[in-house]
């Protein structure tokens, strides 16, 4: 989900954009090498993407499908 915000002051047009960023929670341990990590929802998920563990970039998995309460086709970097 995207919120645009545009702003007018005189003759200046602001325009801002942010994106929710969806989260959910590990209900497993994630370790290098999974294929498939388990997660409380994956609803608010695109189908593939890449996602972040405790909001930092080094502990990262990347993954290629989802069902309701996992994400497949993982590759879980070594920093988790």
């Amino acid at each position: 989900m995207a919120i645009t915000e545009i702003a007018a002051y005189d003759d200046i047009y602001l325009k801002s954009e942010a994106t929710l960023i969806p989260t959910t929670a590990l209900t497993a341990i994630v370790s290098p090498g999974d294929t498939v990590v388990y997660v409380s929802s994956t609803a608010q998920f695109a189908s593939s993407g890449t996602a972040y563990i405790n909001k930092t970039s080094a502990k990262s998995f990347t993954y290629t499908g989802k069902f309701a309460t996992y994400f497949t086709g993982c590759t879980v970097n070594s920093g988790v």
